[in-house]
Formats: C-alpha cells, structure tokens, sequence
C-alpha cells in the first residue's frame, strides 16, 4: 500500500466458455468484457495505495487498453488518461490465417510462357 505505481499487463481472452456463459444469460459483449477483463485489471491495479482512502500522493496506473483506462478512470474522481509513449509503432494486422493464393491452371501458365517468349524475341 505504499506504492503509487502499478502496471497492469494481464492478456485476458473474454470469449472462451464463461464469455460463451455470460452471452446464453443475455449480456452484450461490452458488458462481458467489462466482467472479464476490466474487473480483474482493477483488481490487479488496487494492490498499491489506492487501497487506502488516507492516502494523497499521486498515482501512476498502466493498463492494456485505452478502453480499459476510461473505464477504471470513471471509478476515480480526478483521473487523468495519458497514452504512454513507447517509440514503438506497431500497426494492426488483421486476425486470422491469411487468404489462400489460388494458383494458375495449365493453359494459364502456357500463356504466359507464350508471352515471355514473344516478348524475349521481339
């Protein structure tokens, strides 16, 4: 409790069969995420000295997500969000396996040769 930082680097997956559960009993998958994944985030975050109403220092939280920040900086009067500067520039790349690439037919493949060849002789 007398640590005004702490990091919260958990990589939660909400759909496995709790999330499959929570979706059968009705719940939007914002609201899932929040069960799943926020909630243990905040419960990771209050183990420093945001436990302690006494307290008055200032204090440093790092979580995953921006949308985890919102929702953890609602439960605090005064929160400040700021995006942490890492240098890295890491783009999104789009989940799954990638597009299979069909390959030529025969008479596709001869007519291209055909072409290089005309081209190779002219």
């Amino acid at each position: 409790m007398n640590c005004h930082a702490a990091a919260s680097i958990i990589a939660l997956v909400h759909d496995n069969a709790s999330a499959k559960f929570l979706r059968m009993l009705g719940l939007t998958p914002q609201q899932i995420r929040t069960i799943i994944c926020y909630q243990a985030e905040y419960q990771a975050i209050m183990r420093c000295s945001l436990r302690d109403p006494d307290a008055i220092a200032p204090v440093t939280i790092i979580v995953p997500s921006r949308a985890s920040a919102e929702w953890i900086a609602g439960k605090f009067d005064g929160c400040a969000i700021n995006k942490l500067e890492t240098g890295l520039d890491w783009e999104r790349r789009k989940i799954g396996r990638p597009k299979a690439v069909r390959s030529m037919s025969g008479a596709e493949r001869a007519r291209k040769c055909r072409e290089r060849k005309k081209l190779k002789a002219a």
